[in-house]
């Protein structure tokens, strides 16, 4: 009996010192199968030849070491994509971010402003593109805003405003601002949300005695309540800034990539390298060349948030 009893006690003990193990070990076998199989996989697949003329199994694969890389940083139609739909990446990752943020930001100073009555009302309505489903969104967008027969060139046209059709979608100039307002008005209601949770819990007495020392609202708001929303906010910024470098869905439901660019190989003027990494792999075939593109890609996100996050205050107080 008391060898029972004392394997039971053991037992018992050994279940509640490891029981955190217990729970994580699911998890862990979830992340291995979600997470580091697909990147392993990806990282092999860029030094091989797997494309449309080597398939298994009727074409087995080689193995090609830096060949993939060489290609697309040493021909020309390579190359010249590969920089144009960086470049665009990096102005669209930008200009998506820090558009949604500031507006996000004016949108919860006004609304926490006490001279502002029916916050609640105008809170609901402002967070209305955000919980809108953001594909159904995407397809409204891209119908009202056709080239040819789409509402908002007719009622510009019926009121006179335009002499003729804008190229919303069609034209490489207008089809980035697009994207980029687009953009805007689904990406503000976040920060705003956000913010106002940060403004509603500063502390007032700061503002007493800046008003004591002679501080107008504009020296307030820039050096007290503009850094500590900052503060609060930045690892959500640096969050979605990468979710906005990988943002597939907002330019593939939008433009699907478009125009096409006749120039650049099997990409379109507002391709950004996610939406080009899947017409290489989905279109045309191309595993090889769109893993090389996803390993960079993983490799530039990876580096911009570590050196970010570390330079936060929110990072350095863990």
């Amino acid at each position: 009996t008391g060898v029972y009893e004392a394997s039971i006690t053991y037992l018992k003990k050994s279940y509640s010192k490891n029981f955190p193990y217990f729970i994580l070990v699911p998890i862990g076998i979830g992340f291995i199968f979600v997470v580091v199989m697909p990147i392993i996989f990806t990282f092999l697949t860029a030094f091989l030849n797997y494309n449309r003329d080597h398939l298994p199994p009727g074409q087995l694969l080689s193995w090609v070491g830096f060949g993939n890389f060489k290609k697309l940083f040493t021909v020309p139609i390579w190359s010249h994509t590969f920089v144009k739909v960086l470049g665009w990446t990096i102005i669209w990752t930008l200009a998506s971010t820090f558009s949604t943020y500031f507006l996000g930001m004016f949108q919860a100073l006004l609304l926490n402003h006490k001279a502002v009555k029916l916050k609640r009302l105008f809170r609901t309505i402002l967070i209305l593109p955000w919980a809108i489903p953001q594909m159904v969104t995407l397809l409204v967008f891209r119908n009202m805003l056709n080239g040819q027969f789409g509402p908002i060139n007719q009622f510009l046209l019926d009121m006179g405003l335009i002499s003729s059709n804008i190229p919303f979608l069609s034209d490489p100039v207008m089809a980035k601002i697009t994207v980029v307002l687009v953009s805007l008005w689904l990406g503000f209601p976040m920060f705003m949300v956000m913010m106002l949770g940060v403004l509603s819990n500063l502390d007032q007495s700061l503002y007493e005695a800046a008003s004591i020392d002679g501080a107008n609202s504009a020296q307030q708001f820039g050096k007290i309540t503009l850094p500590l929303v900052f503060r609060a906010t930045t690892p959500n910024l640096i969050m979605s800034m990468a979710a906005n470098f990988n943002g597939f869905g907002l330019i593939y439901f939008l433009t699907q990539g478009g125009p096409t660019n006749n120039s650049m190989q099997f990409a379109g003027d507002t391709d950004i390298l996610i939406s080009w990494i899947y017409k290489l792999t989905l279109n045309q075939q191309m595993y090889d060349i769109a893993a090389v593109m996803s390993v960079i890609l993983f490799f530039i996100i990876g580096i911009v948030s570590f050196w970010n996050f570390r330079r936060t205050t929110s990072f350095k107080e863990l």
